[in-house]
């Protein structure tokens, strides 16, 4: 039966334009896609410039245009928040109780490999043939601190692999002449689960890994094993029997596309790589084809982290850190979240929560449990909690308030009744930058020299507010 007059044009219509609609959609789609791409392109750094050694002298080519992550300043300085009366919120405090035994553990936070840093290295190297020798150096003034305690540990947050090229930021790669000097300051562990450990995938993750054992630095974070904790024997002078600690770290990020995580997946299961938000934007609907990536919930993160609490007390753990690596470059407090999952981990059992990753000093706080809930004040019967919100920067180049980091000098003291408890003498590393001129080929040229300094907890706080806006 012939169709109206009224259906044959419009139908005819709709057979004309369904393609060219269609075509139009599709092409506005593929529009939005590669512009994504484009978008991505140019806001993730290229590839990073590398140090150039020769054995004529120094021959860096340095990215004149490097730009520190973060300069933010303290903000107005708040007595109460650096040396209040309130236990909960001052950085460093005495003992709660009387202490039979006491072991010294020194705690830091980001080990930063920044370009200036490497070539302040090469410039102080004690011999000509020696690559980066000079990381003693840079950091020699915070080794009575360090060489003081009975057990450090630090983050480190670069790969050290002397078979890759020497890198800076944002691809860190340091000469494993760094770890000697840091072993010979007396650290005894790293961290090794935060964002820059697979700069440069599975082999800068290996070659770190050899170069940690190599120079008898134990670490925590990575190695593929169902939990990445590690039981250490601590001993002192002050104790009768030395002090078993369990350490075990996590990260909450892992830089890298979607792509770079898809590729290596195999990779991110090496590391303790447990977060707990994520936005929801092209690359992370991505990373759901790479098994392994950033999917954790706050409760499987607890439950992964109640898990490895029970077997490092199980391996003989008499008291446990537990360290986490968050990405908040512009933080100087704990948000609620971060101190909602310290006390979920302190009711779990750790007996130290450790934040580092915000490149900024953040306050302390002490937590009491009893029956797996927090307590609001310690009475005869509670088990106490050190909790430490932000470590800062051990040593790096970055400026403002990212040039300090707090150096945390905890006693662990164990009572009469053979509970733990903490007391915390603060002290502040400073990386120091200078202006040198060193001859590179027939000219001069102006290098950023880097120095660990060590301050006092009073002249730092007498300094917060001077530290420069940049």
């Amino acid at each position: 039966m012939p169709r109206s007059d009224d259906t044959a044009p419009r139908d005819g219509f709709l057979r004309r334009w369904r393609r060219p609609v269609a075509a139009a959609a599709a092409g506005v789609l593929v529009g939005i896609v590669f512009a994504y791409g484009v978008w991505h392109v140019l806001r993730t750094p290229g590839d990073p410039r590398y140090i150039r050694l020769d054995g004529d002298g120094l021959a860096a080519h340095y990215a004149s245009s490097f730009l520190p992550i973060q300069h933010w300043s303290y903000p107005e300085f708040d007595p109460a928040l650096f040396a209040g009366d309130d236990p909960g919120r001052r950085f460093g405090f005495d003992f709660a109780r009387d202490v039979r035994d006491r072991w010294r553990v020194v705690a830091v936070g980001d080990i930063m490999a920044h370009d200036s840093l490497q070539i302040t290295a090469f410039t102080r190297r004690t011999a000509p043939g020696e690559s980066a020798g000079g990381y003693g150096w840079v950091l020699s003034e915070a080794g009575a601190v360090i060489g003081g305690a009975d057990f450090a540990i630090g983050n480190l947050e670069t790969v050290a692999s002397a078979h890759l090229p020497r890198r800076g930021f944002p691809r860190f790669n340091v000469d494993p002449q760094y770890l000697k000097a840091l072993a010979a300051l007396g650290f005894d562990a790293m961290t090794t689960a935060n964002n820059h450990i697979l700069d440069h995938g599975i082999e800068g993750l290996r070659d770190t890994e050899k170069s940690l054992a190599a120079h008898r630095l134990a670490f925590t974070g990575t190695g593929g094993a169902l939990r990445r904790g590690v039981p250490i024997e601590v001993a002192s002078r002050n104790a009768a029997e030395p002090l078993t600690v369990g350490i075990v770290s996590y990260t909450d990020s892992v830089n890298g596309t979607a792509w770079q995580h898809i590729r290596r997946r195999g990779a991110l299961a090496e590391v303790n790589y447990l977060c707990t938000d994520k936005h929801w934007t092209f690359g992370v609907f991505v990373d759901w084809f790479a098994p392994g990536t950033c999917h954790t919930t706050e409760e499987s993160f607890l439950a992964e982290a109640g898990a490895s609490i029970t077997a490092l007390r199980r391996d003989g753990a008499d008291y446990v850190a537990v360290f986490v690596h968050r990405l908040r470059a512009d933080a100087f407090f704990p948000s609620e979240d971060e101190r909602r999952q310290s006390a979920a981990l302190a009711k779990l059992g750790a007996d130290a929560v450790v934040n580092t990753g915000s490149h900024t000093i953040m306050p302390l706080e002490r937590l009491y449990t009893k029956d797996g809930e927090v307590r609001p004040t310690a009475d005869p019967e509670s088990r106490e909690h050190l909790i430490v919100y932000g470590l800062g920067n051990f040593v790096s180049s970055q400026g403002g308030a990212s040039a300090y980091g707090l150096v945390a000098e905890i006693d662990i003291g164990r009572d009469r009744d053979g509970r733990f408890v903490h007391a915390v003498t603060p002290h502040i590393a400073q990386s120091v930058m200078t202006m040198e001129e060193h001859p590179q080929g027939e000219r001069r040229r102006k290098l950023e020299i880097y120095r660990l300094r060590m301050l006092t907890f009073d002249a730092f706080l007498a300094g917060v507010r001077r530290i420069p806006k940049m």
